[in-house]
């Protein structure tokens, strides 16, 4: 099975230099993205979507947004639509990332926007400071209750990332055994709710930490920030 590699810009990367990225590391992504056990999608920001469709047109990188609206269309300035994004050419889009200050009741509704747009949603859930796995799994309970309803009446493949709060950017990752405890009971949860699902891991995913990440019973892959930023530490992570 394939591992999911996905690549959060977040607003890093100004459009410019989007596009200048990914023109000159078009063919050594494209290289990454035909690996039999890799899928590629990079997430810029919403201006860079349909520029670098473009660009990796006939390559196997993917696009995805990094979040959406949770409204279909309306009187909603600066929002952008799950519609918008699927028309931009992107396949995959982020879904409550801490970041954005997201609910998880807003969330369900963004994942319902995602679906209805056959984009594969990301959906992020963590805990928001350093604790034990039966803690954090008490806090993701309450992130995942609003979103069972919309994943079983889909028929389109998601991603749940365990990406917990504390971990983001801060050089310092949960631990191979805390991840394997909360992947274990994401599985579990997931099991009544559909087969076609992915449990991916983001917190300060590193060159240095990805190899002993990768051994992971259960995990599918990576959402990863910083380092995702740099083509080599990347193919150092997806290789």
């Amino acid at each position: 099975m394939k591992k999911l590699y996905v690549a959060n810009w977040k607003m890093n990367k100004p459009f410019d230099q989007a596009l200048k990225f990914s023109s000159h590391y078009k063919d050594d992504l494209h290289f990454l993205a035909v690996q039999d056990n890799v899928e590629l999608v990079i997430c810029p920001d919403f201006t860079a979507l349909a520029p670098l469709n473009h660009i990796f047109d006939h390559t196997m990188v993917r696009i995805g947004a990094q979040t959406c609206s949770s409204h279909p269309s309306g009187a909603y300035t600066g929002q952008v639509s799950a519609e918008t994004i699927a028309q931009a050419g992107a396949q995959y889009c982020i879904i409550g990332h801490s970041e954005t200050g997201t609910t998880s009741d807003i969330c369900a509704q963004q994942t319902t926007q995602a679906l209805q747009q056959n984009l594969h949603p990301i959906i992020c859930v963590g805990e928001k400071t350093k604790t034990d796995a039966q803690a954090a799994i008490s806090e993701l309970e309450t992130q995942l209750a609003p979103l069972y309803e919309t994943l079983k009446s889909s028929s389109t493949s998601f991603s749940i990332a365990y990406e917990p709060v504390w971990a983001i950017e801060s050089g310092d990752s949960a631990s191979p055994e805390h991840i394997s405890a909360i992947l274990k009971w994401l599985t579990d949860q997931l099991k009544g709710v559909s087969s076609e699902f992915c449990l991916l891991y983001g917190g300060s995913v590193t060159p240095q930490n990805a190899s002993s990440l990768k051994s992971i019973q259960g995990l599918g892959g990576f959402l990863i920030g910083g380092a995702s930023l740099d083509f080599q530490k990347l193919q150092k992570i997806v290789l």
